[in-house]
């Protein structure tokens, strides 16, 4: 199971870290039309886009020169020592107000992966920034190798593009795609029936698998002495739509402060190759981050995530809804179609370096 802020006029930054040996050195990128390959990484740009270089960056650059991709190769097998020594330098270099606000972790075409996100300031023109950070690892290959993809756009409209980007990587050994079976081997699970409970006007979860979702939430709330959250129609409408996209990956931050305007909506993401999974299986891997979580000091442990479980039990949030895709290729071509995809949308967000509770 895998879990998991962009901006219009807000600058987006996707970095993406592909862990795939212990001293940190820079390595050379082949590329071939618009795949690029590293380290047997294939990483594919989109079509039309500039080809480039940065120092000692690839680059890839949008027509519209609004979005653009760095490309660094790495040898590194420790992801904490990569973001000490490459990310957290750039970052610093060029961004200000920088906060960490939330992590994932999922394994998808033969690639381990792990996604922090963070938001801040451009330092050259002020501009509002929203950075992920992602590293990866090639399954089942020796050694590991890093490899560092930065992401920075400024146009809404490219977003999904971009997504498209970290979603279609793949393994490639020799030049074929690996086939490695992700761990743990997904169990059957028997396929429910169609939902029809859904309503056009309320996403399209039936009233039991809401009463689910708010169980599961509500009694973590409860527990740590949060009031329950009650279903907000226009959270549900938008989730289902980003599930029915089909891209692993948040939506931008500009898109969820519309859906109830001028309140900040925050996210969580879920997804499982098999497509009957229940819905609380779904939520279990947020659950499990509790232990994380510090209230006092207000931050997680050192090298874990705890984000999801922090905005579920949020005090400051009110509202939830979710959508559901049980025909989603989000975990890869392993499973394509056949993948469940869980979207929850919450207002007002949490995660903004208070208290949970």
């Amino acid at each position: 199971m895998k879990m998991e802020r962009f901006n219009n006029k807000l600058t987006k930054i996707l970095v993406l870290v592909l862990a795939i040996s212990s001293f940190f050195t820079y390595t050379s990128v082949k590329a071939a039309a618009d795949v690029v390959t590293v380290d047997g990484v294939a990483v594919p740009f989109p079509n039309g886009w500039t080809a480039g270089t940065s120092g000692k960056w690839t680059t890839s650059e949008s027509p519209d020169k609004s979005s653009k991709f760095y490309l660094l190769a790495t040898k590194n097998e420790n992801f904490d020592n990569v973001i000490e020594t490459v990310l957290e330098p750039w970052l610093n270099d060029s961004f200000k107000d920088i906060d960490d606000t939330g992590e994932d972790n999922l394994e998808r075409n033969g690639l381990g992966l792990r996604t922090i996100t963070y938001e801040g300031k451009r330092k050259s023109d002020n501009a509002e920034v929203t950075i992920t950070a992602q590293f990866a690892f090639v399954l089942g290959v020796e050694p590991v190798k890093t490899v560092l993809l930065v992401s920075v756009s400024s146009n809404d409209s490219q977003h999904e593009k971009i997504l498209e980007v970290f979603n279609n990587q793949k393994a490639n050994k020799g030049g074929t795609v690996a086939k490695v079976d992700p761990t743990p081997t997904p169990k059957p699970v028997q396929t429910p029936a169609p939902q029809t409970g859904g309503n056009k006007n309320c996403g399209s979860l039936n009233d039991a698998d809401i009463a689910e979702i708010l169980k599961v939430h509500n009694a973590a709330r409860a527990a740590v002495g949060t009031p329950p959250l009650k279903w907000n129609c226009a959270l549900a409408n938008f989730a289902q739509n980003w599930a029915n996209k089909d891209l692993w990956g948040h939506s931008t931050s500009s898109q969820r402060e519309n859906i109830i305007p001028g309140v900040y909506a925050g996210e969580n993401l879920a997804a499982d190759a098999n497509q009957g999974t229940p819905l609380a299986q779904m939520m279990q891997g947020w659950l499990e981050e509790k232990p994380n979580w510090d209230n006092g000091s207000k931050s997680c442990s050192p090298g874990t995530i705890c984000g999801h479980y922090t905005q579920m039990v949020w005090r400051q949030t009110t509202d939830i809804g979710c959508g559901i895709n049980r025909k989603s290729s989000t975990m890869g071509d392993e499973w394509k179609g056949q993948a469940t995809y869980l979207v929850c949308n919450y207002s007002p967000g949490g995660n903004n370096g208070n208290a949970a509770w």
